[in-house]
């Protein structure tokens, strides 16, 4: 399961497929983990490291969405951090935060009042990528 914080909202998503739709203070919110619809809607300039996908989820409300996407990647570690750090700002990202440590790096960016929050981490010789896109309407 992937746990997501929004505002004062707290999601929990499984990884089997579902829609869901909630009224908050009147206002309409829906969640989906519908991996073919997610892919579809994510942001074609974020760079999307090729891989198996683990798991995907989706929050969309009047204000926008929210979109995460976790890979598991063969690839090494540093040549994924390597280049996502270089497509992601070729893309028109600008990089808001880096940490970058020997087995695990986060990666902050934001474009037009979007942002995308990347976390890469090695886990038994295998690389896992998670992203947390915020998509303002």
């Amino acid at each position: 399961m992937k746990r997501l914080i929004a505002a004062s909202l707290t999601i929990t998503l499984c990884i089997s497929s579902y829609a869901q739709v909630e009224k908050n203070n009147d206002e309409e919110i829906s969640f989906s983990t519908d991996e073919k619809k997610i892919l579809l809607d994510f942001p074609d300039d974020v760079y999307l490291v090729k891989g198996k996908v683990e798991s995907v989820g989706s929050m969309t409300s009047d204000e926008g969405k929210i979109l995460t996407i976790t890979i598991l990647s063969e690839k090494v570690f540093k040549e994924i951090v390597s280049t996502l750090k270089y497509k992601m700002v070729s893309n028109g990202w600008e990089n808001t935060m880096e940490m970058n440590m020997e087995k695990e790096a986060l990666l902050m960016y934001s474009k037009n009042n979007n942002s995308t929050t990347i976390t890469v981490a090695l886990a038994d010789n295998k690389t896992q990528i998670s992203y947390f896109v915020t998509v303002v309407k």
